[in-house]
This record gives C-alpha cells, sequence and structure tokens, in this order.
C-alpha cells in the first residue's frame, strides 16, 4: 500500500503545482481532524476554569454581602443606641422645661420678688 504522499505523487502525474495542492490538501485535512479531536478536551478543559471562576465569583459576591449585612446590622444598633440617647436627652429638656416654668410661676406670685409686698 503505497504511502498518502506517494498517492498524491502519482495522482499528480509529476505537476508540481497539484503536489504541493495535494500536499497542503493533507495538511489542511490532517489539520481539521487534529482540532476536531482536540475541541472537545479543551472545551471541557475551559467549562472546568469557567467554573471555578464562577466559583469564585459566587464566593466574593456572597462575602460582600454577608459583609453589607453586618455593616447594616452595626449601623442600626447604633442608630438605636443614638435615638435612646435623644430620648433621654428629651426627656431630660421636658423636665427642665417644666422645672423652669414652676420656678418662673413660683417666682411671679411672690410678693417680695415682684414688688407686691411694699406698702
Amino acid at each position: 500500500m503505497p504511502t498518502p504522499t506517494e498517492a498524491i505523487i502519482s495522482a499528480a502525474g509529476g505537476d508540481f503545482f497539484l503536489i504541493i495542492f495535494g500536499l497542503l490538501f493533507m495538511f489542511v485535512l490532517s489539520l481539521c481532524g487534529y482540532l476536531v479531536y482536540k475541541m472537545p478536551i479543551e472545551w471541557e478543559k475551559s467549562q472546568a476554569r469557567i467554573s471555578k471562576e464562577w466559583e469564585a465569583s459566587t464566593d466574593r459576591i456572597v462575602a460582600k454581602i454577608c459583609e453589607v449585612i453586618t455593616q447594616q446590622k452595626e449601623i442600626r444598633e447604633g442608630q438605636k443606641a443614638l435615638e435612646k440617647c435623644y430620648k433621654e436627652h428629651d426627656d431630660q429638656a421636658k423636665d427642665i422645661k417644666i422645672d423652669l416654668h414652676d420656678v418662673s410661676t413660683t417666682l411671679k406670685n411672690r410678693p417680695c420678688i415682684n414688688g407686691n409686698g411694699k406698702g
């Protein structure tokens, strides 16, 4: 059985360009066969790489979401503490206002302070 190169030379009848064309055709055909052979292997490798990157990306996203939730909880706790302080401050301010009103009323009703007691 002749080799592929001998078959091309005998089919071309010694014409140089036909021989080159035949060799080029054999090269392209073998390259296509190799690519068809390698395509599923490379596809699996790329899918494995993509899935690893996807998992890493998903892990980063989940970590960021957890971080945001933790920060929101801390902010809410801080807001509750501030609201408690503000409420205490408002209560103190109301008490002071009531006390000032009472003192003012008491001072106005004293005859010696208002000058009502001089006779």
